[in-house]
C-alpha cells in the first residue's frame, strides 16, 4: 500500500468543503494550478478518479464520496 500524502489530502477536503479549487486555493493561500496538481496526484496515489472537473463543473466521484 502507498501511503498517501496528508497535505494533499487536506486540500482535497478543503476543496470539497469549499465546492471549487479556486476557492480551496485561495483560503490555502497557495496558486490554484499547486492544488489541482496535487489533486491530481493524489488520484494517482489511490488509484481512483476523486472528482470530475471542468471549466464549469465539480463533482465528487464515487471514490471521491467515501474517501
Amino acid at each position: 500500500m502507498i501511503p498517501i500524502d496528508m497535505n494533499r489530502l487536506l486540500q482535497f477536503v478543503k476543496v470539497v468543503e469549499s465546492g471549487n479549487i479556486s476557492r480551496a486555493a485561495r483560503w490555502l493561500g497557495v496558486p490554484k494550478s499547486v492544488v489541482s496538481r496535487n489533486l491530481s496526484l493524489l488520484e494517482k496515489e489511490v488509484g481512483q478518479q476523486l472528482v470530475y472537473r471542468t471549466t464549469r463543473q465539480f463533482q465528487l466521484t464515487a471514490a471521491g464520496r467515501l474517501l
